[in-house]
C-alpha cells in the first residue's frame, strides 16, 4: 500500500512538472507594450519614409518572442519596408511567417500583401515558377479584399513576367489591366508608371505613335504628382521614340529635358544623347557623353560602337579599329557574365530548393514535437483524474468503514452496559437470596422489586429481539398476514414492534435501518392496512389479537 502511494505521488509530481512546461513554453512568447509600440509606429511611418520604418524594426532585439500575430506584422512590415528601398532579399524567410499565419487566420488584405512580397523575393533569387506561383495565390485575396492598387500591382508584376519572355501582347494586356485598377484606386503615381510602363511596350512593337501618345499621359500625371525621376524618364523614353521616327531636334530637346530633371548620373541618357548628337552631326560633343558613359562601366558595346561610328565619320580609322575591338571584346565579355549569371543563378535555385526542404523537415519536426507535448500532457492529465477519483472513492470507502465500525463500538458500549447493569441485579439478588426473609429490610424489598422488574424487562427484550423465533410474534404475524397479504416480511417485523411498543430508536438498532428508511416502509403499511388516511397504524395494530 505505501509503494502504490509513493507511485501516485511520483506520479502526480511528474504530471506538474511536465503542465508547468508546457505552460511556460507556450506562454514565453509574449510581445512587450514597447515592441507593440515600435511596431505601430513602424506602419505609420511606411509610406512616407520606409528607411524610418526599417530602423524601428531592426531596434525590435528578438523578433521570435513576438507573440504570433505581431511576429507575422514584423515580417510583413519589413519586407514591405526592404521592397520600398530597393534592398533586394532573396531569402523568404522573414514573409513565410506572415504568409503562413495570415493565410492560417484568413486574414485576406495582409496575406494577399504576403503573397505580392514572397513573389518579390523569388523574383530577386530569378526563381520565375515560384514568383508566378505565389502571384496567383495573391489574387483571390486582392480580390477578396477588394484593394485595387495591390490588383493593379499584381497585374503590373504578370506583365513583367510575360516582359522577360518576350510574349509582349500578353504584357500590353496585363499592363492595361494594372492601369485599370490603378485608376480605380486614384494612385496617381503607379497611374503613370503605367502609362510609361505601356509606352515602352508600343515602343518595343515599334507601334511608336500609340508608344507616344501613352509617353504623354505619363507625362502629364507625372507633372500632376510632381515627380521629377518620373518626368526624367518619360521625356527620356520620348526621346528614343522620336530617334527612331528620324525626329532628332525633337528627340535633342526631349533628352535635354530629361537630363534637366534628372541630376544623377544616368548612363543610359548620356548614351542616347551620344546617338542623337552623332545624328545631328555634333560628333565632338556626342563624344564627350559617350566618354562619360563609359566611365559607369554600363553598356560598354553600345557605347565602343557608337564611338566607333563617330571615328569612322571623322575618318580616323585607327581609333574606329580600336574601339571595333574594343566592341567585339566588350560583347564577348557580356556574354560570358550572362553565360556565368546563369548558372549562378541555377545553383541558387538549386541550393535554395534544399534549404527549403531542410526548412520543412524542420516545421514538420517542430509541429510534432509540439503535438507530442500536447498527448503527453493531455494524458498525464487523464492519468491524474483517474488517480484522483480512484483516491477520492477509497477515501469515501474508508470512511464508510470508520463510520460503521464506531456505530458497532457504540452498540457493543451499549450492550456491554446493559450486561453490566443485569449482571449487578443479578449479584444483589444473590445477596438478598442469602437473606432470611424475616430479616428482610425495607431495602432489600425495593431491590427485589428492582430485580424482578430487570428480569421481566430482559424476557420481553429477548423475546423482542428475536421476534421469528417467539410464539407471540408467529401468531401476530399469521393472523396480520391473512388480513393483509400484500405485507413483506420486513413489514412484518416493523408491525410487530409498534404493536409491542418499541420507540423508533430501538426499531432502527434491531432492524439496522436508517430513518428514510422506517418511514418508507410506515408509508408503505399505511397504504396497505389503513382505510382512512386519519386512522393510525397503532389502532390497527392493537386490534389485533
Amino acid at each position: 500500500m505505501d509503494q502504490f502511494s509513493f507511485i501516485k505521488h511520483k506520479i502526480i509530481q511528474l504530471s506538474i512538472l511536465l503542465c508547468s512546461c508546457s505552460f511556460l513554453f507556450f506562454a514565453c512568447k509574449r510581445t512587450s507594450s514597447h515592441d507593440r509600440r515600435l511596431l505601430t509606429r513602424a506602419d505609420s511611418l511606411m509610406k512616407t519614409r520606409p528607411d524610418s520604418a526599417i530602423k524601428l524594426l531592426k531596434s525590435i532585439r528578438l523578433p521570435n518572442k513576438l507573440n504570433e500575430e505581431d511576429h507575422a506584422a514584423y515580417s510583413l512590415l519589413l519586407s514591405q519596408a526592404f521592397d520600398k528601398c530597393d534592398i533586394y532579399i532573396e531569402s523568404d524567410s522573414i514573409i513565410n511567417t506572415a504568409v503562413s499565419f495570415y493565410s492560417k487566420t484568413n486574414n485576406a488584405p495582409k496575406a494577399a500583401y504576403a503573397y505580392f512580397y514572397f513573389s518579390r523575393c523569388a523574383k530577386n533569387r530569378h526563381d520565375q515558377q515560384l514568383r508566378a506561383n505565389r502571384l496567383i495565390q495573391a489574387f483571390p485575396y486582392a480580390v477578396q479584399s477588394k484593394d485595387y492598387q495591390l490588383i493593379g500591382f499584381l497585374n503590373a508584376e504578370k506583365a513583367d513576367i510575360f516582359r522577360e519572355q518576350r510574349m509582349l501582347d500578353s504584357v500590353i494586356k496585363y499592363d492595361k489591366k494594372s492601369l485599370q485598377y490603378l485608376s480605380m484606386a486614384k494612385d496617381r503615381r503607379n497611374i503613370a508608371l503605367s502609362y510609361l510602363g505601356l509606352g515602352s511596350d508600343y515602343y518595343q512593337k515599334e507601334q511608336y505613335s500609340l508608344a507616344l501618345s501613352y509617353m504623354h499621359k505619363a507625362l502629364q500625371d507625372s507633372y500632376k504628382v510632381k515627380d521629377s525621376l518620373l518626368i526624367s524618364s518619360c521625356y527620356g523614353n520620348s526621346s528614343l521614340i522620336y530617334y527612331y521616327l528620324k525626329q532628332y531636334n525633337r528627340a535633342l530637346n526631349a533628352i535635354r529635358l530629361a537630363l534637366a530633371y534628372n541630376t544623377q548620373y544616368d548612363y543610359a541618357q548620356w548614351m542616347n544623347l551620344g546617338a542623337i548628337l552623332i545624328k545631328t552631326g555634333k560628333l565632338d560633343s556626342a563624344e564627350f557623353y559617350l566618354k562619360k558613359a563609359i566611365q559607369t562601366k554600363m553598356a560598354l558595346p553600345d557605347c565602343y560602337m557608337l564611338l566607333q561610328e563617330i571615328y569612322m565619320n571623322k575618318h580616323m580609322y585607327k581609333d574606329a579599329l580600336l574601339y571595333s575591338k574594343q566592341y567585339l571584346a566588350a560583347k564577348d565579355s557580356s556574354y560570358r557574365q550572362t553565360l556565368t549569371s546563369s548558372f549562378s543563378g541555377l545553383e541558387r535555385k538549386i541550393n535554395y530548393e534544399e534549404v527549403s526542404k531542410q526548412n520543412q523537415k524542420l516545421i514538420i519536426r517542430n509541429q510534432q514535437y509540439i503535438m507530442l507535448i500536447a498527448i503527453s500532457s493531455l494524458l498525464i492529465f487523464i492519468i491524474t483524474t483517474i488517480v484522483l477519483i480512484e483516491r477520492n472513492k477509497k477515501k469515501k470507502q474508508k470512511i464508510k468503514i470508520v463510520s460503521a465500525r464506531n456505530i458497532i463500538n457504540l452498540q457493543k458500549i451499549q450492550l456491554q452496559s446493559e450486561q453490566i447493569s443485569k449482571i449487578a441485579i443479578i449479584q444483589k439478588l444473590i445477596q438478598l437470596q442469602l437473606i432470611p426473609k424475616t430479616n428482610l429490610s425495607q431495602i432489600g424489598a425495593q431491590y427485589l422489586k428492582i430485580f424482578n422488574e430487570e428480569h421481566n424487562k430482559l424476557i420481553s427484550e429477548q423475546e423482542v429481539i428475536s421476534p421469528n423465533t417467539g410464539p407471540s410474534f408467529e401468531s401476530f404475524s399469521l393472523e396480520l398476514k391473512r388480513r393483509f397479504p400484500s405485507l413483506t416480511e420486513k413489514e412484518l417485523q416493523i408491525c410487530y414492534y409498534i404493536r409491542v411498543g418499541f420507540n423508533l430508536e430501538l426499531i432502527l438498532a434491531s432492524l439496522n435501518i436508517k430513518n428514510d428508511t422506517y418511514y418508507k416502509y410506515r408509508s408503505n403499511i399505511r397504504k396497505k392496512i389503513c382505510p382512512h388516511e386519519n386512522t393510525k397504524i397503532e389502532q390497527i395494530l392493537s386490534a389485533i389479537p
